[in-house]
């Protein structure tokens, strides 16, 4: 069932594994191109509503799909809430990239995983290369234990760098990070340490620019803010699995191209860790990128480098014609 259609963007509602999911699309200017399906994080931080942001960017590069995943957005506005689980997640992403290839008459789609969506795509895109053209990773994840404490040992040192004793207070106030015994103190901890992270430009800061581009989506609707804090609540089983996962611990090999673009200044999920996992991988062919300036969300910080990135990645996987 369509509910909206622009010039440049349709929304809908699709039935997949069970549940209705809010799907945003945003169609290139151009027919021969890429279908990219973005994977938000989180979990349960949709990026629909900055969506029209990154269309400026790659337009004339992908066909680009958003979709509120199981437990964010208007998917958790339109279903009844029940803990979610990672398995039925990577289902849902196998429906959802079914329903696209049809829709857009392509065999493989690309996977961007931001983030929680990084833990996902790497996952789908090992499950299921056949569907998959290529993998693009931004602000990996690999290891969540080592990704707070790394995260904490940073934002501890610039503090003391600075000499604010009141901040350096309100991080070891916090305790043991993270506490991997209780979720629902760690979801208070980490409350604190983003804070004082984002303070510090090492993590994604909610700051009035932010709030203002969110408000501004064509699509946006006073409802998606409330989401976005339910959302948390919702996925209380998904951070559970994220401590649990460690990529380390699992296959490397990909049979698709893998790129990660890597924040500079990104120390929410420090870029080095990624790093270290990146050169361990094997994949059909793989390339790192360095995002100068860039922290967490290296696509609202460096719009410009990206769209270079995204330009040189679609010229490495140019279709040959016979």
């Amino acid at each position: 069932m369509v509910i909206k259609m622009k010039i440049f963007q349709e929304e809908e509602f699709i039935k997949v594994n069970g549940i209705q999911q809010y799907v945003l699309h945003y169609p290139s200017k151009e027919n021969n191109c890429d279908v990219l399906v973005y994977l938000h994080g989180g979990p349960g931080s949709s990026m629909a509503n900055f969506g029209y942001l990154f269309d400026e960017q790659w337009n004339d590069l992908f066909h680009v799909v958003y979709y509120d995943q199981r437990g964010t957005g208007r998917t958790l506005l339109k279903n009844e809430r029940k803990a979610v689980r990672v398995e039925q997640m990577i289902e849902d992403l196998r429906q959802t990239v079914e329903y696209v290839k049809r829709k857009y008459d392509v065999n493989q789609v690309v996977i961007l995983g931001h983030s929680w969506g990084s833990v996902l795509g790497t996952i789908f895109v090992q499950k299921y290369p056949e569907l998959v053209r290529y993998y693009i990773s931004l602000g990996q994840v690999v290891d969540m234990v080592e990704n707070e404490k790394v995260g904490y040992e940073i934002v501890e040192k610039r503090i003391i760098e600075k000499g604010n004793k009141r901040d350096l207070r309100k991080l070891r106030k916090v305790g043991e990070y993270p506490n991997l015994v209780d979720m629902n103190a760690f979801l208070r901890q980490c409350g604190v340490v983003r804070k004082l992270q984002g303070k510090y430009k090492l993590a994604m800061s909610i700051n009035k620019d932010i709030i203002k581009k969110y408000k501004n989506s064509p699509v946006f609707q006073w409802k998606d803010a409330w989401a976005m804090l339910e959302g948390l609540k919702a996925n209380k089983e998904l951070f559970k699995f994220l401590f649990q996962n460690n990529f380390y611990e699992t296959s490397k090999e990909y049979k698709v191209p893998v790129y990660y673009l890597l924040g500079d200044r990104d120390f929410q999920t420090p870029y080095m860790l990624a790093e270290k996992y990146f050169d361990t991988i094997v994949a059909l062919k793989k390339k790192k990128f360095f995002i100068h300036d860039a922290g967490h969300s290296a696509n609202l910080d460096q719009p410009e480098q990206c769209r270079k990135v995204y330009q040189e990645i679609v010229q490495d996987n140019i279709k040959e014609v016979l």
